[in-house]
């Protein structure tokens, strides 16, 4: 039973979460999330796991294939791909690559990533898979193997098609992918500016050009996606991504990037509640030599929570009471549950702080007369007691960053 209440307890909040956290941060976006690169936790999300049009945004599942090659050993940047009819002839953004040209795997990664380039995507893909259509069986193989519930694939360039379909989270984890597995090769989403063939293009990214913390990593648009982007940036060690789409103009979404870049780094902040090792309270025992056990936290305790929400975290021991001795010092015996709006519970493991000896016969023979009368209970009950009562719980103990 206890068990099946905290299951429901996170459902609850994960069906809360978009109206949540639309009441702290609004976007004109149809779809939109923020994401802690280090954690990979969800600080924001609209509609982020809804599979719609992601445009030129789905050309980062083709780079991360890429990339992979070219850890593995599979790929080099200097091997070269020729250009072929389909490549060449393929309308929307170009890199301008000639027919039956010989071209790099570097610069044709360039051609993708700053200039948006369909001849480049496609090149990329027949040459690593020797056409088009083998390439999306295998992006679309390696979108569930890396865990992307939500996304289809039909092309390598993110031309429309029915079944080019990626979410917000998605994306999200496409990005933090390829920014954790290819450092290396992540300072190309960076570079401003690529010349090829006597034709220098800027990057689409907006971010890349104000000065401020953006570093990637990719627009799109199309009539049915709208203007959309994938972001990242890096300000005080702490890294954040976000994805936002369906905007109405290239201006409307280089406001709304500039805007989310700097709510995902500046209105939240890592709030420290616990440390492992600290005593989170006490709880009673039963046929024990001692009445109560300290309940000590095994793991830190910390959420990253908007400035506006602090103030509403709760926490709560949850654990069965009495618990039964003979109870061993580091037994787990309970756990925390940590309460941030908008977001779904975490769950801290809570142990036992000292051994407790079972009671002797003298001992057992007062329990086995209270249980008789009446003053015992014959099974524990689920308890779940807030921290801090009525005041802000933990945040006197917090630390900001």
């Amino acid at each position: 039973m206890r068990l099946v209440l905290i299951i429901l307890t996170l459902l609850g909040h994960a069906a809360a979460e978009d109206a949540a956290d639309r009441a702290v941060i609004e976007t004109d976006a149809r779809q939109a999330i923020i994401v802690d690169f280090e954690t990979g936790k969800t600080l924001f999300a609209k509609n982020a796991d809804v599979p719609l049009p992601p445009a030129s945004m789905s050309k980062l599942m083709t780079l991360a294939i890429v990339f992979e090659k070219l850890e593995r050993g599979e790929l080099k940047l200097d091997q070269e791909f020729t250009v072929t009819k389909n490549a060449y002839r393929f309308g929307g953004s170009t890199m301008f690559l000639r027919l039956g040209s010989k071209v790099s795997v570097e610069n044709l990664l360039r051609g993708v990533i700053v200039q948006s380039g369909n001849d480049a995507a496609i090149a990329l893909a027949e040459g690593v898979s020797g056409s088009e259509a083998d390439f999306v069986e295998l992006m679309n193989r390696k979108a569930t193997e890396w865990g992307l519930a939500n996304s289809s694939f039909g092309n390598a360039t993110g031309w429309p098609h029915p079944d080019q379909k990626m979410s917000a989270r998605d994306l999200a984890t496409l990005a933090r992918r390829i920014i954790a597995r290819h450092p290396d090769l992540y300072d190309i989403f960076d570079e401003p500016r690529f010349t090829w063939d006597g034709v220098a293009q800027d990057n689409r990214n907006p971010l890349l050009f104000d000065g401020g913390p953006g570093d990637g990593l990719k627009t799109g648009h199309t009539d049915e996606a709208g203007y959309c982007l994938v972001g990242s940036g890096v300000q005080d060690g702490v890294r954040r991504i976000f994805v936002i789409g369906g905007l109405d103009s290239d201006s409307a979404r280089a406001e709304e990037a500039r805007r989310m870049m700097r709510v995902a780094l500046t209105d939240f902040k890592t709030i420290e509640f616990f440390l492992a090792g600290d005593v989170a309270g006490s709880a009673p025992v039963a046929r024990g030599a001692k009445n109560t056990v300290p309940l000590i936290l095994a793991a830190d305790v910390s959420a990253i929570v908007h400035r506006r929400l602090a103030g509403e975290t709760k926490a709560y021991l949850v654990y069965d009471s009495p618990l039964i001795a003979p109870i061993a010092s580091g037994a787990p015996i309970a756990s925390l549950r940590l309460e941030v709006p908008g977001a779904p519970p975490e769950i801290y493991p809570v142990v036992a702080g000292a051994s407790i000896e079972e009671t002797g016969f003298g001992g057992k023979v007062i329990l086995g007369l209270k249980r008789v009368i009446g003053g015992a209970p014959e099974a524990p009950d689920r308890v779940e007691e807030r921290l801090g009562g009525d005041m802000d719980p933990l945040i006197l103990n917090s630390t900001a960053s």
